[in-house]
This record gives C-alpha cells, sequence and structure tokens, in this order.
C-alpha cells in the first residue's frame, strides 16, 4: 500500500475513534451503537467497515488510544527504581502523592469514560471478556503500578521491613478498591458540579490505612 495511502487509512481510523470517544460521553459506552459511530463520523452507510469490522473492534481501538495517551508507566517506573533508598513509608507517600496529582490533573473526561468501562464490564462481563482476548497486550498504568506494589510488598516481606496484618495478594485488591472509589466519588462530585468532596484528604487516609495494613508504625 502506498504510503500516502496508508497515512490516509490510519488517520480515518482516528477519526473514526474520535467519534466513538465523543459518543461514549454522551451516549455511555454500554448505550452506544456502531450507527452512533459512523453518523457522528460523518461516514456514509457501510463505509466505516473498510477501518472497522464492528463496534466492538473500535471500542478496543479506544481503550488502547485512552490508555497510551494517559500513560503514567514511566513515572511509576521512577518511583519504583528508588525503592531500594526510600523507606517503605516515604516510597508509599510518593506513590499516594502521584496517584492524588493524577486523579486532579487529568481531564475529567478520561475519568468519566474508565468508570463507563467499569460499568460495561458488570453489564457485559462475556463480551468485555471477548473483545480483551482479541486486544493486544493492554498498556494499563493502574495495572502496572499494582503489579509492581505487589511485588514490592512481597520482597520487604522477606527482608523484614514489612508485617502485613494480611496477604499481599489481598492488600493489593483492597488497595485496588480505595482507589477506585475515590476516583468514582471524585468523578461523580466534579460531573454534578458539587466540588465538596476532599480527594487530597481521601487519598491521605488511603496512604494511612495502607500503612496500618502493612504494619509501619510512623507515630
Amino acid at each position: 500500500m502506498p504510503k500516502v495511502s496508508e497515512e490516509y487509512f490510519e488517520a480515518k481510523k482516528l477519526e473514526i475513534i474520535d467519534a466513538a470517544y465523543r459518543v461514549a460521553l454522551r451516549k455511555s459506552i454500554s448505550s452506544m451503537t456502531l450507527m452512533d459511530v459512523r453518523e457522528e463520523a460523518g461516514m456514509a452507510r457501510g463505509a466505516i467497515y473498510r477501518y472497522y469490522d464492528s463496534l466492538d473492534e473500535i471500542l478496543i481501538a479506544l481503550i488502547a488510544k485512552i490508555n497510551q495517551d494517559n500513560s503514567y508507566l514511566e513515572d511509576v517506573r521512577k518511583i519504583f527504581d528508588k525503592q531500594t533508598t526510600l523507606a517503605p513509608e516515604k516510597l508509599l507517600k510518593k506513590l499516594c502523592d502521584f496517584l492524588y496529582s493524577f486523579l486532579v490533573s487529568r481531564e475529567m473526561d478520561v475519568h468519566t469514560l474508565s468508570l463507563q468501562f467499569d460499568i460495561f464490564c458488570i453489564h457485559e462481563p462475556q463480551r468485555v471478556k471477548d473483545m480483551l482476548a482479541k486486544a493486544e497486550e493492554p498498556n494499563n498504568s493502574f495495572s502496572y503500578l499494582l503489579s509492581n506494589l505487589y511485588e514490592y510488598i512481597r520482597s520487604e516481606i522477606k527482608t523484614g521491613r514489612l508485617h502485613p496484618v494480611m496477604p499481599a495478594k489481598k492488600l493489593i485488591d483492597y488497595f485496588f478498591t480505595i482507589y477506585k472509589g475515590i476516583q468514582f466519588q471524585y468523578t461523580l462530585e466534579e460531573k454534578m458540579g458539587t466540588g465538596s468532596y476532599d480527594a487530597k484528604s481521601a487519598v491521605n487516609a488511603m496512604y494511612k490505612t495502607m500503612l496500618a495494613l502493612l504494619g509501619i508504625d510512623i507515630g
């Protein structure tokens, strides 16, 4: 395929993804249809099939683009690269401070679509499983963060610096649940326009809870 034609093809695919992004924000991922995306992109009937075979294929590409555009893999690497020189409580503080910064600095649309996808998973779990099976290795920054934190906790247990009150895997699951709850409440309050949710205090409470569960006493 000539270079110009290939660039045009990729540009059209990106237009479709951007159209899906707008539709998802307006209607939600769960209720959007292929026709919605086609009409949003201003394409003739059937033309969309030149670029994507199905709505699910578009959604896979949309999720991948959101993950890529909002990746913080390098930030997480930098935090854990210093794990040998930082006390556990300081590393966890850096991690929580970063998550708070990410939460309040990203566009609200990103948080909205992230939570929408969670709801989509609840409504259509098998469909989501099939979609993820067809997707490339996900560039999911939060999953990467949790994986690194899990390995860190395990290694620190072996050194005797951490004495958690429960297994590392259960701690990670709990941490995931707390942060998702903070993200949900922050997004809800911002979308409702109340602005009354104190996300910083919530993240700080999460940090102190993690310290307690890991058996860290800082006085």
